[in-house]
């Protein structure tokens, strides 16, 4: 791997991580967490309307938390109809 390679490597894992940082502090800050760790499985729709906040930015986040491993999902294709829970 060249020099240039490396630092952009070590650069993208650097974004990577303030993203994931930026989204924890987010979820703490809307009471995503907290609802998902009291409730067990919600949807987008219902994650939403328990913290008071809009369905769209509840299933972005929600999408994004399950693919940096801090949440899980019943497997369901269907976006609306996904449920979602804290990782253990």
């Amino acid at each position: 791997m060249t020099a240039d390679e490396q630092l952009a490597d070590r650069l993208l894992g650097a974004a990577v991580s303030v993203t994931d940082m930026l989204s924890v502090a987010l979820g703490d800050r809307l009471g995503y967490y907290r609802c998902l760790a009291q409730r067990g499985d919600l949807t987008a729709a219902e994650l939403a309307e328990a913290t008071g906040s809009d369905e769209r930015y509840a299933r972005e986040w929600l999408e994004q938390q399950a693919a940096t491993g801090l949440a899980v999902t019943d497997g369901i294709a269907d976006p609306a109809g996904r449920r979602f829970r804290l990782a253990p």
